[in-house]
């Protein structure tokens, strides 16, 4: 299970992510795994969007993968 949180920072957005492997463990914060985000405890707002543009789904891709199955 993960999170994503918006926060603001002296006026510029940042992102953090945070993990758990089920529901008995507590969160952890994994936001300096994050690629293309500088290894920190939190990523800029802009660079993370960039950065998971390929990974976004549109609806033309996912009727397309629903169909091969």
């Amino acid at each position: 299970m993960s999170v994503v949180e918006l926060w603001d920072g002296d006026g510029k957005p940042y992102i953090k992510l945070w993990y758990s492997d089920n529901s008995s463990v507590p969160f952890r914060d994994i936001t300096q795994y994050i690629g293309d985000c500088g290894g920190k405890d939190k990523c800029d707002f802009e660079q993370f969007k960039v950065r998971s543009q390929p990974y976004l789904a549109t609806y033309d891709n996912i009727v397309e993968r629903c169909e091969k199955l």
